[in-house]
């Protein structure tokens, strides 16, 4: 079974850095819960607003450790998932 989660947490908007960050470790938290497999997001980068007008990117493999991740749970990319329900839908 699959977990993922495309919806306001895949669309990068700024100043919304927590708000994403709890979307994704709700999701992986879950996922390893249920037995499921998370479906990464697509590669973007996570805006985090400084003091002023500056802001700092993360990426998803920035913040989270992938490596470990994949020792306990599942995991795949957007484009092995998309890849997979194409063959399945048909």
């Amino acid at each position: 079974m699959l977990c993922h989660l495309f919806n306001a947490s895949s669309i990068p908007e700024p100043d919304r850095f927590n708000n994403i960050c709890l979307i994704w470790e709700c999701a992986i938290v879950f996922a390893a819960a249920t037995g499921r497999t998370l479906v990464l997001p697509p590669d973007w980068k996570i805006p985090f607003q400084n003091l002023g007008e500056n802001y700092t990117y993360y990426s998803f493999d920035d913040l989270y450790p992938l490596d470990d991740l994949v020792k306990v749970m599942n995991v795949i990319s957007t484009e092995e998932f998309l890849g997979w329900e194409v063959r399945r839908v048909g």
